[in-house]
């Protein structure tokens, strides 16, 4: 899970997503909270790279996002391939929010 700043949610939403190897727009990869509006300051997806299943790391790579080391695979701040072997963004597993200060994961 990712706390994000509202600078790397607008650059994320600058983003020509028919230009990315697995197209999604930063609104599809995230929820809307208990008020009913999207949550875009929470990121959750799996830490796990979609080419081999090495972990990336945070906050690290081109874009700030997410750097897999072994591969080159390169992510932005919505969790999105942008660069390297990795064939789909990082994934977003299935989660709710059941308060202001709680999520439920899986």
């Amino acid at each position: 899970m990712r706390h994000r700043t509202e600078e790397e949610i607008a650059t994320a939403n600058a983003v020509d997503v028919s230009a990315l190897p697995d197209p999604q727009t930063d609104d599809q990869r995230v929820i809307a909270g208990p008020s009913g509006e999207l949550e875009r300051q929470w990121l959750v997806v799996i830490g796990i790279c979609t080419h081999l299943g090495c972990v990336p790391l945070s906050y690290k790579g081109e874009y700030d996002g997410y750097f897999c080391p072994c591969h080159g695979s390169v992510y932005d701040t919505s969790g999105r391939i942008r660069k390297g072997p990795a064939p789909l963004n990082l994934e977003v597993p299935p989660y709710a929010f059941l308060s202001d200060t709680r999520i439920k994961i899986g």
